[in-house]
């Protein structure tokens, strides 16, 4: 939208005060269009109206033929020469019916296969028994009415009704047949008082025009409008508007004809030009009354805003230029007694603003805990902060690699950036060792002028703190290696051992087997904490293969039960159906047993601790609950971290070891403690073959 905006011609403050006084006048066209809309509404329902009474007369007319026809049949049937079939009688007979009744187009009659024995009109022959009406009357022996049909010799849309004579025996003997002429149409138009172009049409079923006025002979038989052919798919009365096939654009009103089979329907149309030339003809009046009422107003506008506004908004726009240019001490100078002067009062307050705005922007810029400058095109300095003049100097008259470098020829860096107009960022080595972190970004003055802003941050600090993390990762290098040494210490330690007991097994020795006991148990204690040791700094992963959590429960339960009868405590185990897992079953054995030797120790005698297994979702989870006091909260935050104990005689390493092993395994460890125990959940995430439910007490 600015974009757009832009791209217009400028416009005077006088065109566009006009162009505010014509948005007055849209309202009035508003009023205007909708009154229209609402006279052109009330006449479109009048038009309907009087298109559905004549519809409604039509029909009313046509149900009347009808019941006139049903009761000549009626008539007809109890003539001798009828019942009697005597077809010399009826030939002279029938064409004089013929004549007194004009609605008629044939009347015959035929005997029970359909053949025609006598008709009206003597050069009719043939079969009827293809006709709805006689199938109908066949098999309902009573009036039916058929569908529509036109007549080969004359092109007519005709509507047959047909009405059996019995025979002594209820045999049908004869079918008494009239076709009514679709013609008479045009004969009820005549006493409608229509406008001038109007139309009135029967249409069948699938839209096809049975008879219409005028011009009827050339329209039947041919398809009606796409106007008027959704409204029969209704079947109910309706209106619409639209053009019609000769292309002229009327009113319609559409009434279904009930009667009759193939669900014919009466169309009476009305000429839109018709409907509304009273009302155009009303609305070109208002119209030129408004115009000229429009002109008076424009006119006033445009030579009283001369005085009233444009006088003083020149001024308004000449200090507003000054304020442009940068001289902040520019003001108005008009009175503040109108609107006007308000708006001047409130120009110089933000006049006055803006300068006190300016020198705090300053007073902020030089407070800022890196060094600031603006570069023009030719390399000089337009603007620094106090950090840069504290940390360089006053650059007034000096060329920015001479004041930062102490060189004589630009760096590639600000030639680079008024080339290509792209921010970028690099950094300047000080002879002291200081480093500069420069951020620069390119923008053009208010005067169009190319500038770069440049933001300098001492980052030292930074530069010597990344050096210490590098320094720290090459100690975490050292300590690898150092396990790799704790693991070559196993081998001679295991010599040792061996040597120990061979010394303390021979009889000359027995009398130091208490020193050897307490040589070996200490390796022991070195021997495990090395293990340990090596556990947590595993780094590749164990092979896994899979495996169910329960029956590696089952498998070192035993083991378990032996410890916690040694410390008179009791094991409870509550094994859900679960999946098997891929995992290292040493790894997860060793993790089990930590957790279960943890939690004996962490209890009182007569306690119990309950092993469960069970899914949760896609997880299978190992849970080991013990009745001890809980875990002190402020060791829970660093549970898993080395050497952390509350053991007495603990190394800190063992749930450590827990959590590494979990790591490798793709599972999780969650702990929740109180003063009634603590529970520790081993989250798995695996699927596959599911074990049996299994419930165990020892």
């Amino acid at each position: 939208m600015q974009d757009f905006l832009e791209k217009l011609p400028p416009l005077s403050l006088r065109m566009r005060i006009f162009l505010i006084a014509l948005l007055a006048i849209i309202p009035v066209m508003g009023i205007m269009s909708i009154e229209f809309r609402e006279n052109q509404e009330l006449i479109i329902s009048n038009i309907y109206h009087q298109d559905l009474s004549v519809a409604y007369s039509m029909s009313e007319n046509q149900d009347g033929l009808i019941s006139q026809t049903k009761g000549f049949l009626t008539a007809l049937s109890l003539l001798p020469q009828v019942r009697a079939g005597d077809t010399t009688a009826l030939n002279k007979l029938l064409p004089q019916l013929l004549n007194s009744y004009p609605n008629y187009y044939n009347i015959l009659i035929t005997n029970s296969n359909g053949t025609i024995i006598a008709s009206a009109l003597l050069h009719t022959n043939g079969n009827e028994s293809q006709r709805s009406y006689f199938k109908k009357a066949i098999q309902t022996r009573g009036f039916s009415i058929g569908n529509y049909q036109v007549d080969y010799i004359s092109k007519k849309a005709t509507v047959g009704i047909a009405y059996p004579i019995l025979d002594d025996k209820g045999q049908i003997k004869t079918v008494l047949v009239v076709t009514l002429n679709l013609e008479w149409l045009g004969t009820l138009l005549g006493k409608d008082d229509l406008p001038p172009g109007s139309v009135v049409g029967l249409l069948d079923g699938n839209g096809v025009v049975l008879a219409r006025f005028p011009v009827a002979q050339s329209w039947v038989g041919k398809q009606a409008s796409a106007t008027v052919r959704p409204l029969l798919m209704t079947k109910k009365e309706g209106t619409t508007e639209g053009r019609g096939n000769d292309g002229i654009y009327r009113l319609y009103a559409f009434v279904p004809l009930d009667p009759i089979e193939g669900n014919m329907s009466i169309v009476v149309g009305v000429p839109a030009q018709f409907a509304f030339a009273g009302l155009k003809k009303t609305i070109i009046y208002d119209f030129i009354g408004l115009l000229v009422v429009i002109a008076a107003f424009f006119i006033l506008v445009w030579e009283g805003s001369k005085w009233l506004i444009l006088g003083p908004l020149d001024v308004l726009a000449s200090t507003a230029r000054r304020l442009s240019k940068g001289d902040m001490t520019a003001r108005t100078g008009l009175p503040y007694f109108s609107e006007i002067g308000q708006l001047a009062r409130s120009f110089d307050k933000m006049a006055a603003s803006l300068e006190n705005e300016r020198k705090k922007l300053y007073a902020l810029i030089d407070e800022l805990p890196a060094s600031i400058w603006v570069q023009s095109e030719d390399y000089f300095i337009r603007f620094a902060n106090k950090r840069f003049i504290k940390n360089f100097g006053d650059p007034v008259g000096k060329i920015c690699y001479e004041i930062l470098r102490n060189e004589d020829t630009p760096c590639n860096h600000c030639q680079t950036i008024f080339e290509t107009q792209r921010s970028a960022n690099f950094e300047i080595t000080f002879a002291e060792g200081k480093i500069l972190e420069v951020h620069q970004r390119f923008f053009l003055d208010i005067d169009g002028c190319p500038l770069v802003l440049k933001m300098g941050l001492d980052i030292t600090d930074k530069k010597t703190a990344e050096e210490e993390m590098i320094r720290l990762d090459r100690l975490n290098l050292v300590g690898e290696m150092a396990a790799t040494i704790a693991h070559e210490i196993r081998n001679p330690m295991t010599t040792v051992r061996g040597f120990l007991q061979m010394l303390g097994a021979k009889e000359e020795c027995r009398k130091y087997s208490d020193y050897y006991n307490i040589m070996i148990d200490e390796l022991d204690s070195a021997n495990s904490i090395i293990t340990e040791y090596l556990s947590l700094t595993r780094k590749t992963r164990a092979p896994h293969e899979s495996c169910n959590l329960n029956d590696l429960v089952k498998q070192i339960r035993p083991l378990i039960i032996s410890d916690a009868t040694g410390l008179c405590l009791g094991i409870e185990t509550d094994l859900k159906e679960v999946p098997n897992l891929s995992m290292n079953k040493k790894e997860i054995g060793q993790l089990l047993l930590n957790l279960v030797r943890n939690g004996l120790e962490a209890m009182d005698e007569g306690s119990t601790l309950t092993i469960r297994t069970f899914t949760e979702g896609d997880n299978v989870t190992l849970a080991v609950q013990d009745q001890g006091s809980g875990i002190d909260p402020a060791v829970l935050n660093k549970l898993g971290t080395p050497f952390v104990t509350t053991k007495e005689n603990g190394t800190g390493l063992g749930l450590s070891v827990c959590y590494a092993i979990a790591n490798r395994n793709n599972a999780e460890i969650n702990v929740d403690t109180g003063p009634n125990g603590t529970t520790f959940y081993i989250r798995f995430k695996g699927t596959g073959s599911v074990a049996g439910d299994i419930q165990i007490a020892g």
